[in-house]
């Protein structure tokens, strides 16, 4: 087995293990309603720490201290940024709302994962031409997909108790988004990333 091959197993290995430590957590602490988020995810924490010891492994644990405190701190960034912006602008009254904000609704969230690789891109020195990161904008309708594919294939396995994870929202709720982008940014790097 190659050493990139190894890379993308454990990139697969620890998205995975990400969302079913994320749909774990919900399930025991209460699946039903709401009450998924009255409280802080453990699996918030367990993400990004294993994807930066994937990074380190990748770099041969040559990172160093300035390029983890990036990712950590472009990171931190995003996520604050998505869940905000999911939580003002995705809700069920969007329709009604004035065409300029719908768009924002719709741009926001691409506009801000793009941002954070054109970070990560400079700081992991990935060699990303100019027009990839048009592909790289619309990452995250990709990881929408992804995230309801894996959605509809739990509802295939246990179709009594998820029998409604068509909603987009049950995406966050499940854990899903979690997998879909941590697979995605890691393919991202293993794609681009530049010899050292």
């Amino acid at each position: 087995m190659n050493r990139r091959t190894l890379n993308f197993i454990l990139l697969f290995a620890i998205s995975l293990f990400s969302f079913a430590f994320n749909l774990g957590e919900v399930l025991l602490r209460g699946w039903y309603w709401l009450h998924w988020i009255e409280y802080f995810h453990f699996s918030f924490l367990v993400a990004p720490i294993l994807f930066m010891l994937w990074l380190n492994f990748v770099w041969n644990w040559k990172l160093g201290i300035k390029r983890n405190l990036v990712f950590a701190a472009s990171y931190a960034l995003c996520f604050v940024l998505l869940l905000v912006s999911y939580a003002t602008l995705f809700n069920r009254w969007v329709i009604f709302l004035h065409p300029v904000y719908i768009l924002l609704a719709l741009v926001f969230p691409l506009l801000i994962p793009f941002l954070e690789n054109l970070l990560l891109s400079k700081t992991f020195r990935l060699s990303v031409r100019r027009w990839k990161f048009i592909i790289v904008f619309f990452l995250p309708v990709a990881v929408h997909l992804i995230a309801q594919f894996l959605n509809l294939v739990l509802m295939q396995v246990i179709p009594f108790f998820f029998a409604k994870l068509g909603d987009m929202i049950f995406q966050f709720k499940t854990g899903s988004v979690i997998f879909a982008y941590m697979l995605l940014e890691g393919i991202f790097i293993l794609l681009h990333k530049s010899e050292e």
